[in-house]
């Protein structure tokens, strides 16, 4: 069992947390992936450190809300083509502790070329795969029941 702890802290979270020291990069399908927790993406230096480190994606799960996503969705781009390393943006889907996130979860290929996007908000999935060196991307609406 492996465990991975958020780097950054958002303004106030230090109230109730301390940051965490990351961990090692994961492996799946022999790709090496880094995963960034929330505030982390928005430190330019976690993306490189992943880079450094040798991660071939970098999987950011986030909570970013419409004003925002047009700045926070760049910046995951543009890691994607600084570093060469494909990006996979896992935002949430719906209204949360007074926020109301704007969905559209993202995948760019290392070149930081978009291979797919989930609509809006709401239950998506978003499924990708590497076949013979190219992403390939589905979007799924999912029914979320009790």
């Amino acid at each position: 069992m492996t465990v991975h702890t958020k780097q950054h802290l958002h303004t106030g979270e230090e109230l109730y947390f301390s940051p965490g020291d990351g961990g090692n990069l994961l492996q799946i399908n022999d790709v090496p992936l880094a995963l960034s927790i929330y505030a982390d993406f928005s430190q330019p230096a976690h993306a490189a450190a992943a880079a450094q480190a040798g991660a071939r994606l970098y999987v950011a799960s986030v909570l970013i809300g419409d004003g925002g996503y047009p700045a926070d969705s760049a910046m995951l781009k543009g890691y994607a083509e600084t570093h060469r390393m494909a990006v996979m943006m896992a935002n949430h889907g719906g209204p949360t502790g007074g926020w109301s996130a704007a969905g559209r979860s993202a995948f760019w290929d290392e070149d930081g070329r978009v291979v797919m996007t989930t609509p809006g908000p709401g239950d998506h999935l978003l499924v990708v795969s590497n076949k013979c060196g190219k992403w390939q991307g589905a979007a799924l609406s999912v029914a979320i029941t009790d």
